[in-house]
């Protein structure tokens, strides 16, 4: 999908060119991934060229595994935190994870790194009522995150029905 109001550009089973070009020069190892037509370049092609299968190994590889998503319980939560980092980076799902956290009562740093105070927070809760208080604050807080995005101007403000349903889910 190429939405001229997309800042990642031209964008695939949710991996945005942008994404593509920042990791590469960042990440050189997943070079291989993103350079889907193997032709020494990552454009556009690579990312119109993407398959489901190829997403779900940059997601994977590149996210899921060097991220601290698999340290959360109950996996619902994980996986929302994995969600929420996928669509607006890995330091605002730990912000939002925090104040989510915060707005249930757990008193919190608010720093956007997930250590092991967050860690035992997010454990305390799925004991307590297995992470449904959690779910409906973290819901919560990724659509007031989008709701405050969106007013930024009518270039992303277009992106605000999808992303609502996105913290829904």
């Amino acid at each position: 999908m190429d939405n001229p109001h997309d800042p990642g550009g031209v964008t695939a089973y949710g991996v945005s060119l942008r994404y593509a070009l920042e990791t590469a020069k960042i990440r050189p190892e997943f070079r291989g991934f993103l350079d889907v037509d193997h032709d020494g370049t990552i454009d556009r092609r690579d990312i119109a060229g993407l398959t489901a299968d190829a997403a779900a190994d940059i997601y994977f590889n590149g996210w899921w595994k060097p991220g601290w998503y698999g340290g959360l319980t109950p996996a619902l939560v994980a996986w929302k935190c994995f969600d929420i980092a996928v669509n607006t980076g890995p330091r605002r799902a730990a912000v939002l994870l925090q104040s989510a956290l915060c707005w249930i009562g757990v008193p919190l740093k608010i720093d956007g790194e997930v250590g092991p105070a967050t860690l035992d927070a997010v454990q305390a809760q799925a004991e307590r009522d297995q992470g449904a208080s959690l779910m409906a604050a973290l819901r919560t807080e990724q659509a007031d995150f989008y709701r405050r995005l969106a007013a930024t101007g009518p270039k992303l403000a277009v992106f605000l029905p999808g992303w609502l349903n996105r913290a829904a889910a």
